[in-house]
């Protein structure tokens, strides 16, 4: 899964215009990333919406991303089943054994999820506007610069 790219919510997008931004998706979109990806989906989906599964257990790496992560699977898959979260300290038999007995509501995770999906949304619209902003003003510089120096070599002030 990753951030939907600023031409999917709007075509106007495609063309990098400093008029344009800044860019502030109203709900940001998920996109599968890629077919390899797109394949997972459909299995992660069907699984996840399957009248034989009740209760669907996270147990994505402990902390923030592995939130996210599980947090975006969820959303993408339209699952509305409940979810417990297995939460591992350790690799060894035993600590498995304890996390699932012990599975704990998701409710117990939901600030990491929050604070994951604040950071990730940041990062695009710092990454997307700063990055368009940037090579938009760097591309009029460069043409400046180009006219300027074709402009001294043939000796015009």
């Amino acid at each position: 899964m990753q951030l939907a790219e600023p031409d999917q919510y709007d075509d106007k997008y495609k063309k990098w215009r400093m008029a344009d931004l800044p860019i502030v998706p109203e709900k940001f979109q998920l996109i599968v990333r890629d077919e390899r990806s797109q394949k997972q989906m459909t299995v992660v989906r069907q699984l996840m919406r399957s009248d034989d599964v009740d209760t669907i257990i996270n147990a994505c790496d402990a902390g923030r991303e592995g939130e996210l992560i599980f947090a975006y699977l969820y959303e993408k898959a339209g699952a509305k089943k409940p979810v417990q979260r297995l939460w591992l300290s350790s690799m060894t038999e035993r600590a498995m054994r304890d996390a699932f007995d012990n599975l704990r509501p998701s409710a117990d995770t939901a600030s990491l999820e929050a604070a994951a999906r604040s950071r990730s949304e940041a990062d695009w619209l710092v990454g997307m506007n700063a990055t368009r902003a940037a090579t938009i003003r760097c591309a009029r510089a460069s043409t400046a610069r180009s006219h300027w120096v074709a402009c001294r070599r043939r000796r015009w002030p």
